[in-house]
């Protein structure tokens, strides 16, 4: 199998370890993975940037922007990785919470396949699949206040999405950063688990 990922050596490390080889291009790639980094733009999701929002790199959103179309269109299964879930939710027809917080710690979560585990986090934006097609895959209890634009939304969605599937891009979207932690941890295998998941087509 081979895999385009869009980041640098320590993403790339994982998918070595697990036997993946490295595409140059979505034409090689069996599977792309959108990485880690800044906030993408708000536009992407049809918000004005509050405050809190960080400003966002242009020219990565729209060559990522780019693959992503270029993936749906030949069919290529997806994987984004805290900013790249993010990516990955937006364009897929999602928006994003663009402040929240708790999950700038390693916290418990949830998995829709009964295990609680250890995530390591580092985000202060988070999904908001509704009105998408979707399947939540891995969640926390309720944290905070979740900002849409500069209004707070008083209840909040129904749990802190940690790991969602986007059924018609094929896009499987991860908060959580496998690359930061051991190979052995019980979140690193399952992030692997639910990537085999993604390429045999049994998250649909």
């Amino acid at each position: 199998m081979q895999v385009l990922v869009l980041g640098g050596a320590d993403y790339q490390g994982i998918f070595l370890a697990e036997g993946f080889g490295l595409a140059l291009d979505t034409e090689e790639a069996d599977l792309v993975c959108f990485t880690g980094g800044t906030d993408i733009n708000p536009q992407l999701y049809a918000q004005v940037a509050i405050a809190e929002t960080d400003h966002p790199d242009i020219q990565r959103d729209a060559f990522e922007e780019q693959v992503f179309q270029e993936c749906v269109r030949s069919g290529i299964p997806m994987v984004g990785i805290c900013r790249g879930a993010q990516l990955l939710c937006a364009l897929s027809g999602g928006h994003l919470f663009q402040d929240v917080a708790g999950h700038l710690t390693s916290h418990k979560a949830d998995t829709a396949d009964g295990r609680d585990m250890l995530v390591t986090s580092s985000h202060h934006q988070m999904m908001d699949p509704r009105d998408t097609k979707h399947s939540v895959l891995m969640w926390a209890d309720n944290r905070s206040g979740y900002y849409i634009t500069e209004t707070i939304e008083k209840h909040g969605p129904p749990v802190d999405y940690e790991v969602v599937y986007f059924h018609e891009t094929r896009a499987l979207s991860h908060q959580p950063h496998p690359e930061w932690m051991e190979r052995t941890s019980q979140y690193y295998q399952w992030f692997f688990k639910t990537v085999d998941q993604l390429m045999r087509g049994d998250l649909e």
